[in-house]
């Protein structure tokens, strides 16, 4: 029997030299659809505009790339935890129409009250203009009525002159043509105590036109 003796620094070097190999080596790995580039083929697409869906995980895959062509307005709703078909998914891409109602309660660039009030005030308006002007020749009747017995006259400088025709009938609705133009201002103002106070010129004058009519159905 033949024996062969190995030096120690001989085995250990070649010892060191193994275990080098085996601790470099890398072991291969096959490739996952988390590392792989492009769509996954198990995918289930659902195609929206300008792009689709991933089902899988409920991704929005835009085709657009510039970030200025992306409408910011894009709102994806879908409940993924549940197997609910591709097909419930919503896509909302637009903003819903503003409808008559919601276009009524929008701001008037002139008032800067809502809609509703700005209409309502519209009226009101209308409705003091209307018995101003009513009351106004209501008196201007009783006025001619009793100028016209020869025992009165018109106090009025300003009214005297046509108290005499039927002009003073045109004439006296200067007056309450004024005070419409104040309400009217005044409801639009942008002061609060204005706008709050529109009303008071009108109500005033229609109040003394009144006033002054049935005076001179008394002293009759």
């Amino acid at each position: 029997m033949v024996t062969t003796n190995i030096s120690s620094p001989r085995l250990v070097l070649s010892l060191l030299a193994f275990a080098w190999l085996l601790a470099s080596s890398t072991p291969g790995y096959a490739q996952t659809s988390l590392q792989s580039i492009g769509v996954p083929s198990f995918t289930r697409a659902l195609p929206v505009e300008n792009g689709w869906i991933d089902t899988s995980n409920g991704g929005l895959h835009l085709a657009e790339t510039n970030p200025k062509a992306v409408a910011p307005r894009a709102c994806v709703s879908a409940d993924l935890s549940s197997e609910a078909p591709a097909e419930a998914l919503i896509l909302n891409s637009y903003p819903p129409p503003r409808d008559s109602e919601a276009a009524a309660r929008s701001l008037s660039p002139r008032s800067g009250l809502p809609g509703r009030s700005a209409e309502s005030h519209r009226r009101k308006w209308l409705a003091l203009t209307i018995a101003q002007h009513g009351a106004a020749m209501f008196d201007a009747w009783s006025t001619r009525r009793d100028i016209s017995t020869g025992y009165y006259h018109e106090v009025n400088p300003s009214l005297r002159p046509f108290a005499g025709n039927t002009s003073f009938y045109a004439a006296i609705q200067v007056g309450p043509l004024v005070f419409d133009y104040l309400g009217r201002r005044m409801m639009t103002s942008q002061h609060g105590w204005l706008k709050r106070t529109w009303w008071i010129p009108q109500a005033l004058s229609a109040a003394m036109s009144i006033r002054s009519g049935a005076h001179n159905l008394i002293v009759r």
